[in-house]
Order: structure tokens, then C-alpha cells, then sequence
């Protein structure tokens, strides 16, 4: 008996070390859940990591989240303390989020997390492996950089260059129009993108809105 209970005590943690879910998949189309392929319904556990194909979609429920990754496109989602923490590694992804589900995004050593008491609705498009498009439609977000960080506020679309070289003007990092009067640090710059991206807004109107969609 005595060693019956010994074996139980020593894998009893083995079983309750299970991952925490975290929500649940509500639309998926040429997507992988790791290795595997997943569909509607799955639960999203943490640290689980999901691809689209080029024409592919997925859309999860993160408590009173939403994410949505667009073809093409890898994510790796975490709990943090503070809510979601979605680290994109490709492509792009986009994120409903209420003031009670904060998100947060990991993009190429950068941090993006929503703020305020308003619903944010924002995108992130990765360029390269120091640049990045971010929009936001609704709400704010905070950009975060090796210490440095600004608020990103609502109708705003900016592109951010990590590490700019010095002297390297706007003209030559954007193939869309810009200011060259953005925001500009030692570690990093911001350049205002102009017209805001009116095709880029719709689409995420259509994800997280729109009646017709699942």
C-alpha cells in the first residue's frame, strides 16, 4: 500500500500539469495548429502556435478577445499577467480587444498592448525583420522598444523602423506615400502613413463586425 501511494504522489503532478486553455477557434481555413490541422471548435491552449496557408484565415476567442491571423501569417499565443499575449512571427494578424481582455503583441523585439477603457480594434503587418506596419481603428496602443515607448492613438496608421540606420530618409524605407515628419527616436522611428489605409480599415470592419461573417 505504501508504495501504491508513493507511485500515486509522484504522478499525480505528471496528469495535473496539463496547458491552460485559453479559448476557442471560431473560424479556420487552410490553418495548422502546430503540426496538425485544426478546425472550428478546438480550444486554443498556452503556448500553442498556429499558420495559415497564403489563402488561408483563422479567427480565435480569446475570453472577451478576438484574434484574427490573415494568410500567410504564424502566431504563437501566451497568457501574461496582464491578459493575452499574441507573438507574431510572420504576416499579419488583427485584434479585437475590450478594455477587460488587454492584448498584446510581440513583433519582431517590439511590444504593441492595447490600453485605455475604449474597445481597441488594431492590425500589425510584419515587413521585414525590423520593420512593421501597425494600424489602429479604434482605441490606442502602446509601442514599446528597448525602454522607449509612445501611445499610438486611434486612426492612425504608422510604419515603425527598429533600429534605423542615421540619416536614412523616410522616402527610402515606405513604398506607401509618407510624412516625413513622424516620430522619431534614437532606437526607433515612426513614419505617418497617408491616406490611412481605407482597404486595410474595411477589412478589419469585415472581420470583427460585419453580420455575415461566422
Amino acid at each position: 500500500m505504501a508504495l501504491l501511494l508513493s507511485a500515486m504522489l509522484v504522478s499525480a503532478p505528471v496528469v495535473w500539469a496539463q496547458p491552460a486553455a485559453m479559448g476557442v477557434v471560431l473560424l479556420a481555413v487552410g490553418a495548422q495548429q502546430g503540426s496538425g490541422g485544426i478546425s472550428a471548435g478546438a480550444t486554443v491552449f498556452d503556448g500553442d502556435q498556429f499558420r495559415t496557408i497564403a489563402d488561408g484565415v483563422l479567427r480565435l476567442r480569446i475570453g472577451a478577445a478576438q484574434v484574427h491571423l490573415e494568410g500567410g501569417s504564424a502566431v504563437t499565443l501566451r497568457r501574461a499577467e496582464y491578459g493575452t499575449q499574441a507573438i507574431l512571427l510572420g504576416g499579419a494578424m488583427s485584434v479585437s480587444a475590450a478594455p477587460a481582455a488587454p492584448v498584446g503583441i510581440a513583433v519582431n523585439g517590439a511590444a504593441l498592448r492595447t490600453v485605455g477603457d475604449r474597445l481597441t480594434v488594431a492590425q500589425v503587418s510584419i515587413l521585414g525583420p525590423k520593420e512593421f506596419y501597425v494600424v489602429v481603428r479604434r482605441g490606442a496602443l502602446e509601442f514599446s522598444y528597448n525602454g522607449e515607448s509612445e501611445v499610438i492613438p486611434e486612426g492612425s496608421m504608422y510604419r515603425a523602423v527598429l533600429d534605423p540606420p542615421p540619416g536614412l530618409p523616410a522616402a527610402n524605407q515606405a513604398p506607401l506615400p509618407v510624412r516625413a515628419a513622424g516620430r522619431s527616436r534614437a532606437k526607433y522611428k515612426l513614419y505617418i502613413i497617408i491616406p490611412i489605409a481605407w482597404a486595410t480599415e474595411w477589412a478589419i470592419h469585415e472581420v470583427f463586425e460585419s453580420p455575415n461573417r461566422p
